[in-house]
């Protein structure tokens, strides 16, 4: 517990709800998997996850209100708007305070996880450069660009390509993670890719539940984010 209050005053430290909301997320997997142990069929299941929805629904509820606040109070404090911080082109999802009084937070919490599917609709409209399977994640981009004491690489994907276009600012606002993947990958070949994870995914859970598995229920975590952030 006291590890778990470290990490959360953390990310609360440096300005960003992220790693609490993968705390959250992280959490979810191992409620769903203590439910399936000893359960013989699908009814035994069901049954076991009706005692724990209340449980999800407040952890959900919980974290979604805390994140709306953090967010509308740190565009806030920038001197901006939520929506002319993240996009002009998105209109608020709650519009009256007086039908609904957390409009702020509501549409907070709305366009942080909508907000991206407009970047990506702007990167349907690039054409393709490929990044050499480097491009798609920054980490990487950056180890090799110092390595070889270049930026070619950054400089053509699809995320800077987005700015340097359309002013879709690169690391500030989100293009969804499809479009890092496309980067290598390409627009075409993401489906494919997702098939190939979703298989993968279901086999860790599998591992986790049927073998007892505890390096399966770690990786079934971290593609839970990663289908979650996508």
């Amino acid at each position: 517990f006291c590890s778990l209050a470290m990490d959360i005053l953390f990310w609360l430290s440096i300005g960003t709800m992220k790693g609490i909301g993968d705390i959250a997320f992280t959490a979810l997997l191992p409620i769903m998997v203590t439910s399936f142990k000893g359960k013989r069929n699908a009814h035994e299941i069901k049954k076991a996850l009706k005692k724990k929805k209340f449980l999800i629904l407040i952890l959900a509820v919980a974290v979604s209100v805390l994140f709306g606040y953090s967010t509308s109070s740190r565009y806030i404090l920038r001197g901006h708007t939520t929506f002319s911080a993240i996009s002009k082109q998105m209109a608020p999802f709650v519009i009256s305070e007086t039908m609904w009084p957390f409009a702020e937070v509501t549409n907070s919490v709305v366009v942080y996880f909508t907000h991206g599917y407009t970047g990506l609709a702007y990167a349907f409209k690039l054409p393709f450069r490929w990044t050499y399977f480097v491009g798609n994640s920054r980490s990487l981009t950056n180890i090799i660009e110092r390595m070889l004491n270049t930026d070619a690489i950054s400089s053509i994907t699809y995320c800077q390509r987005l700015q340097d276009v359309y002013g879709w600012t690169n690391g500030s606002i989100w293009p969804t993670a499809f479009t890092w993947l496309a980067s290598d990958f390409t627009f075409t070949g993401i489906p494919i890719l997702l098939i190939l994870l979703s298989y993968l995914w279901a086999k860790t859970i599998y591992e986790a539940v049927v073998d007892n598995n505890i390096i399966s229920l770690v990786f079934a975590n971290y593609l839970l984010i990663f289908f979650i952030y996508l």
